[in-house]
């Protein structure tokens, strides 16, 4: 029987016969082990990346989004005098489903941003106070749109972070009056920066909002000219709901 310093004596001495066939093979252990590696690594920045942009949505909320119909389903709409997602709706849901922490109604407009000589288009959303908790999006300066700005249509605006840079530079862009559209707005409020990757390598493709600038819900009347908010339909349309449940579990009794 071999002792096991017979056995490496042995291993070394074909190595040092075969120095060409151990290298190769050598190489090809540290290759393989690279690559695995290198893979791993990259699922994983992938997940991670993904998980990201997720938080940017919302990981816990559920979003309701009005179908856009076409051909006979729209006609088909149209003679039921269906208005679609209403701000109605919004109130509807928080009443029928009481294990909601928060509903807010969500409608998105393009609309032309200027302030003095500087000038340019923004996405802008009207949206409700309890966006702030749906999304978990809070304001790094100032303060965020309240229930009174809702009830009584105040003239007031959240900017972005970017789209505060663009506008003000380092200015102090708070109690600043610009111009959303054809109505004069007082920011009274910056949103926290957010981190959004661009670029096709992206897993989840998600706008930039730090270019968005948010209004109440009630002000987008004025703000935009689209026919989603002119008097001959409901003027509290919305393109979408976000709701934040207390906790996921059985939906409680009642239908929506």
């Amino acid at each position: 029987m071999l002792h096991v310093s017979d056995s490496i004596d042995i291993g070394v001495k074909g190595l040092l016969l075969r120095k060409l066939r151990a290298l190769l093979s050598m190489l090809g252990i540290v290759f393989g082990v690279a690559a695995f590696i290198s893979m791993m690594a990259i699922g994983e920045g992938a997940r991670r990346e993904a998980v990201d942009q997720i938080k940017l949505l919302g990981t816990n909320n559920i979003r309701i989004k009005q179908l856009q119909l076409t051909g006979e389903k729209r006609k088909e709409a149209e003679r039921r005098f269906a208005k679609g997602l209403t701000y109605d709706d919004s109130l509807l849901i928080q009443t029928r489903v009481p294990t909601l922490v928060g509903v807010t109604p969500m409608k998105f407009v393009d609309a032309e941003v200027r302030f003095e000589g500087r000038q340019g288009v923004a996405q802008v959303i009207g949206i409700s106070p309890a966006y702030e908790i749906v999304t978990n999006f809070h304001v790094a300066e100032g303060r965020f749109i309240t229930p009174f700005d809702l009830l009584d249509t105040k003239k007031v605006c959240l900017l972005g972070s970017e789209v505060r840079q663009e506008l003000f530079g380092y200015r102090d862009a708070l109690g600043a009056a610009l111009r959303i559209g054809s109505t004069w707005c007082t920011v009274v409020g910056i949103l926290e920066p957010k981190l959004v990757r661009e670029g096709r390598a992206t897993v989840i493709k998600v706008r930039n909002i730090n270019r968005d600038i948010y209004i109440p819900t009630t002000l987008l009347n004025e703000v935009s000219r689209e026919g989603a908010f002119s008097c001959a339909r409901d003027r509290h349309g919305a393109d979408a709901v976000a709701c934040l449940p207390r906790t996921v579990g059985p939906h409680p009794p009642g239908r929506l």
